[in-house]
């Protein structure tokens, strides 16, 4: 292939984020001005944002539909059976989180002057999140071998609770988990955390506590592997499930069971979570396992050689869980704790009166009886 059609897509984002930001500046392929869509701050609120990254994605989409589909022996595993998936009950809700402000606010030249804030400004902002669950695997196996566990989440139902064809629906599965494991003649019990899934990240540090424990620290390299590791990389742990309806969104939960294909000449040290040099997993199923990402939702599926004993569908429904504390409740509580409206209303002593036992401004010449 000619060198300069390896540049011309090597770059595609970039020329897309800089023609549609409206950028005016010159750049090439070594100099670039970043433009609204370049910064992570302002395009993450422009939807032309995610309608590149969508338009990158249906290009990938686009050559995965002209492969082959899965045979039944690249989905078979011989002698090893999906038994049984038991899940708990899964609830999601919004719960209040609180988010320090204080660099954000403006300081007089007095307060500038002071080494450290004496004031705190925190925000209260409500998130999404899901009560701790877990997926208990029941796995039939007559040897030992070595496998990759995939466990996926999808919708059942469309808006008009119609049953989604397979292979519309293909792309709406998630992958929550996958792991290797290492199967024994018999049943083999798997309990896995929703905690402890794969690439998940809890709560970012907040600024003030990570200066705290860069103050007091010895080595660097503890804060970057205990307490900041996978936070450019992994998926936040509130997310990993979608919110639910009151009544319970219908939802399918598929596991599929494959053997390890190893990868060539692969650089095992690299998984290792006690090393310091490394601040991010490597995913052990990518890493050592030759199938990719998505397996075996990333290409469209023969339905007539899809379906094998190492897999298994099962039904889950996903509740959510109301808050009693509404928005009308946190004013009151919040914003009008301890404020006084009779001393705060504008009034003319001539025309108007408070009442402070109806909060509201009255004519004076207005009988009361008569309202």
């Amino acid at each position: 292939m000619d060198r300069t059609v390896v540049d011309s897509y090597r770059y595609l984002l970039i020329v897309m984020k800089a023609a549609l930001g409206l950028n005016t500046f010159y750049s090439d392929k070594y100099f670039v001005v970043p433009s609204i869509l370049d910064q992570y701050q302002t395009a993450l609120r422009d939807p032309v944002f995610y309608m590149l990254q969508k338009r990158i994605i249906d290009l990938v989409c686009l050559f995965k539909l002209r492969l082959p589909s899965y045979t039944k022996e690249d989905l078979y595993f011989p002698g090893v059976k999906v038994d049984n998936i038991k899940v708990d009950k899964l609830v999601t809700y919004f719960d209040d989180y609180l988010m320090d402000m204080t660099n954000a606010v403006f300081l007089t030249e007095e307060e500038m002057k002071k080494t450290r804030s004496d004031m705190k400004f925190m925000v209260r902002k409500r998130r999404l999140n899901h009560q701790p669950f877990k997926v208990t695997l029941d796995i039939l196996s007559d040897k030992s071998a070595d496998c990759i566990v995939r466990i996926f989440l999808g919708p059942k139902k469309d808006h008009m609770n119609r049953l989604i064809d397979i292979n519309m629906n293909r792309f709406n599965f998630i992958e929550l988990d996958t792991f290797m494991y290492k199967l024994t003649n018999g049943r083999n019990t798997i309990v896995r955390n929703s905690y402890d899934m794969h690439n998940l990240v809890r709560d970012r540090m907040m600024t003030r506590d990570l200066m705290k424990k860069v103050e007091s620290i010895t080595d660097m390299r503890d804060l970057l592997v205990k307490d900041l590791r996978n936070y450019h990389t992994g998926f936040p742990t509130r997310l990993l499930l979608p919110k639910g309806f009151v009544g319970g969104m219908d939802c399918l939960m598929y596991v599929i069971v494959t053997p390890l294909r190893l990868v060539d000449n692969v650089d095992i040290n690299l998984l290792d979570m006690n090393r310091k040099d490394i601040v991010r997993d490597f995913r052990s199923t990518v890493f050592l396992d030759k199938m990719p990402l998505g397996f075996p939702f990333d290409r469209r599926i023969d339905v007539g050689n899809f379906f094998t004993p190492n897999m298994k569908f099962t039904d889950v429904k996903i509740f959510h869980k109301k808050m009693t504390c509404d928005m009308k409740t946190r004013w009151n509580r919040w914003v009008l704790k301890d404020y006084n409206m009779v001393d705060r209303t504008p009034m003319d002593s001539d025309t108007y009166f408070v009442d402070t036992d109806l909060n509201m401004k009255m004519d004076r010449n207005v009988n009361l009886t008569d309202m």
